[in-house]
C-alpha cells in the first residue's frame, strides 16, 4: 500500500486498504473464488483470509494494477518487484485459507 500512495493512485490505495481491512472484519464476502470453501464449515480467519487474497487479487486484463505504467524507470522497476511478490502471496494466502481449517 505503500507503494500506491507514493505513487499517488488512490483507487489501487483504496483496493489494497479494503483487502487489509477485511482481515479483522466479521463480515466474509469473498469477491472471487468462493466456491472454495463451504461458508459453515471454515473458521472465520480463514474466511477474512481468503476475502483479503481475493480482494487484493489486482491482476488480470487491461487496466488492472500490472497494467500500469509509471513515468520513471525506478517506479516501474519497484512495481514489478511489488507485484511479483504480492502475486505469490496472494497465491500462498488462497492455499493457506482453503488447507487450514
Amino acid at each position: 500500500m505503500a507503494f500506491s500512495l507514493k505513487e499517488q493512485s488512490d483507487y489501487w490505495r483504496g483496493v489494497f486498504k479494503s483487502a487489509i481491512d477485511k482481515l479483522d472484519s466479521p463480515y466474509t464476502e469473498i469477491p472471487y473464488y468462493n466456491d472454495c470453501i463451504i461458508d459453515s464449515q471454515y473458521a472465520l480467519q480463514n474466511k477474512q483470509l481468503l476475502s483479503a487474497a481475493t480482494t487484493a487479487s489486482v491482476f488480470g486484463g487491461m487496466g488492472s494494477w500490472n497494467d500500469i505504467v509509471y513515468p520513471t524507470d525506478e517506479a516501474n522497476k519497484t512495481n514489478e518487484l511489488l507485484s511479483a511478490d504480492l502475486y505469490n502471496k496472494i497465491n500462498d494466502a488462497i492455499i493457506a485459507s482453503v488447507n487450514n481449517n
